[in-house]
């Protein structure tokens, strides 16, 4: 049984009556609030108010020495925003009228309708609930520092944007609302999960599944589990991975690729903490936090009914969107020297020193693969490399052989822009030769004389350029 409180903070029940007091306590216990409690004497109410901290007061009106009306007077003096239901006999009017107009929750005529009660009491949890997560963003957006660093500490970045997210995920984290990961493939949003996960607090496991290609019975049985006798073969009960994460985190990656009726079961597991194991007839409690994520545009799924969008609003309570790693090249010198040192590690070699061509490289090119490509492209280069000397050439041929003919490489400066204003303020125009020779010597300037550096940034080989250097007198002999 657990032993956590509902609410955390208590709901105190005020009525001179004590019988109809443990009658509250009775309905409320039975529906999960087993935080409660009771005052018999309005005289008593003011300093228990000031004193502690209360989630709601449930207030009778009709109460010798103090009434409700003067009570709420007295409680709003100090305290305008706390939320008070009264509860009375009294049908007047008038008397209703009156306590509105002192900005109480709601009106309610005794004998108390238990539901509409617990659904008062759960809205007034609801709202405090987004007041205060939205005071704690504020306050993580608007500081620098980050309270849990530890848990980002796989994520390598300087930069300022990735910063803002780490911020946002260390406000959201102990929410128990789903959070959405959107980006490009390979950037990084399993790490972003993880980093979630451990900031969140919660003590049970982080388990990760890829649902693409999954059938609606795979996801079931995947997440869910199955009863004996479910199918075939199935000759005893099996948990699925939300009994294994009970506690902790289920990430979903790749949310997108899922098909309709199993969205329908996510919806329900996400509205109502509920599951159906295969086979099984009655529900199971889940216990778990969702975080998904997907590099697919869910409005476009929508619109063309491949994605519900009851779900889609579900799940964007808590959203983060990761950019690619063309959008912070200033991760680049902090990447490749982590997957460096990885590599050489993981190879058993010594560690190799980093050229600095191989910055201006890399700077140059739009990485559709992100960060799990580059990782790729590093981890190559060191295996190929050979007395402590890193293996230039097969990066420039890998990228050369990913750019397009049609295309310039990313960030690169294009001197034809500096020859048109030099046309543009002279009037001039300028020889093919006098163009050729420019733009030579800006690829050789921008590639710090590294000829196989400078060819792709010209869109030639590097026995052309050889030639062309010589025709100008632009290389040694």
């Amino acid at each position: 049984m657990s032993n956590k409180l509902n609410p955390r903070l208590p709901i105190l029940l005020v009525d001179d009556e004590t019988d109809i007091l443990e009658g509250y306590e009775l309905m409320l216990n039975k529906r999960g609030f087993n935080n409660l409690e009771s005052c018999s004497d309005s005289r008593e109410v003011k300093s228990l108010v000031t004193n502690n901290d209360y989630s709601l007061l449930l207030v009778d009106l009709s109460m010798p020495y103090l009434s409700g009306q003067e009570l709420i007077d007295q409680i709003r003096e100090d305290d305008p925003d706390l939320p008070i239901i009264v509860a009375t006999g009294n049908k007047d009017l008038e008397s209703a009228i009156s306590c509105m107009q002192k900005r109480i929750f709601d009106y309610m005529i005794k004998p108390v309708e238990i539901n509409r009660l617990v659904s008062n009491i759960q809205r007034v949890l609801q709202i405090q609930g987004l007041e205060a997560e939205i005071k704690t963003l504020e306050k993580h957006l608007i500081s620098s520092d980050l309270a849990f660093p530890e848990a980002f500490s796989s994520i390598i970045t300087s930069s300022s944007g990735m910063k803002s997210i780490f911020r946002y995920i260390e406000a959201v984290a102990p929410s128990p609302k789903p959070l959405i990961i959107t980006g490009e493939s390979g950037v990084g949003k399993e790490l972003l999960a993880k980093a979630t996960h451990l900031a969140s607090g919660l003590k049970g496991e982080f388990v990760a599944v890829n649902i693409a290609g999954l059938d609606d019975t795979m996801f079931t049985d995947t997440l869910f589990g199955h009863k004996k006798g479910a199918f075939t073969g199935a000759d005893k009960d099996r948990d699925g991975l939300i009994k294994r994460a009970e506690g902790g985190t289920l990430f979903l990656d790749e949310i997108g690729d899922l098909e309709l009726k199993s969205q329908v079961k996510l919806l329900r597991l996400l509205q109502e903490n509920q599951y159906y194991p295969l086979g099984a007839d009655v529900p199971m409690q889940a216990k778990v936090r969702v975080i998904v994520a997907t590099n697919a545009d869910l409005k476009i799924k929508q619109e063309y009914g491949d994605f519900r969008k009851d779900l889609y609003y579900r799940l964007m309570t808590h959203y983060v969107s990761v950019p690619p790693l063309k959008s912070r090249k200033e991760d680049l010198p902090l990447l490749v020297g982590h997957f460096v040192k990885q590599a050489c590690h993981s190879l058993k070699k010594d560690m190799i020193d980093v050229p600095p061509e191989l910055l201006l490289l890399l700077a140059r090119y739009n990485f559709p693969g992100n960060i799990r490509e580059l990782e790729a492209i590093i981890y190559n280069a060191v295996s190929l490399s050979a007395s402590g000397t890193f293996d230039l050439i097969s990066v420039e041929n890998y990228i050369r052989k990913q750019v397009d003919s049609s295309e310039t490489l990313a960030n690169e400066i294009t001197p034809c822009r500096e020859i048109l204003e030099i046309i543009t303020n002279t009037g001039e125009l300028p020889t093919f030769d006098e163009v050729e020779e420019y733009l030579l010597k800006k690829a050789l300037e921008r590639a710090r004389g590294n000829q196989s550096i400078a060819a792709p940034l010209l869109n030639l080989t590097a026995s052309t350029l050889s030639r062309k250097l010589k025709k100008y007198g632009l290389r040694d002999e």
